[in-house]
């Protein structure tokens, strides 16, 4: 979860501070994909662990845990290959491509930050959704 966290609001802010457009939201993108590998990683074992240790109220931790699953299957299935698509196409600032991009940025975005909102309740939530 931390992953999230630190790409997200700490490393990226930094990089377009710091870089030019092009080359902070190249980083950044290779960021991202490093961070949703990850989650397809581990949030699978984490769903195995919740089932394996049979507590007694699996079904929220499972609801969070699958619902960022989704999240992440969402972005990198649906949205990431038809942004890199039309970043291949040439964003021209204006044009049909740049302004599809932007939407599917905007959702990449907001699919984001619920994400990270999931993985802030595994970890500070109630003991429903936390292991402990």
């Amino acid at each position: 979860m931390g992953a999230l966290w630190i790409v997200g609001y700490l490393a990226t802010p930094v990089l377009f501070a710091k870089l030019d457009r092009t080359t902070a939201g190249q980083l950044a993108g290779e960021m991202f994909s490093l961070v949703h590998l990850i989650g397809l990683v581990c949030i699978p074992l984490l769903i195995a662990a919740t089932l394996w240790r049979r507590s007694e109220r699996p079904a929220p931790r499972l609801l969070v845990l699958g619902s960022m699953l989704a999240l992440v299957l969402i972005h990198q299935v649906g949205l990431q290959p038809e942004m890199a698509a039309l970043k291949t196409e040439g964003l021209v600032e204006g044009g049909e491509a740049a302004v599809r991009f932007g939407r599917l940025h905007a959702v990449s975005s907001a699919l984001y930050v619920v994400n990270s909102l999931l993985g802030l309740l595994l970890i500070a939530g109630p003991k429903v959704v936390r292991e402990e």
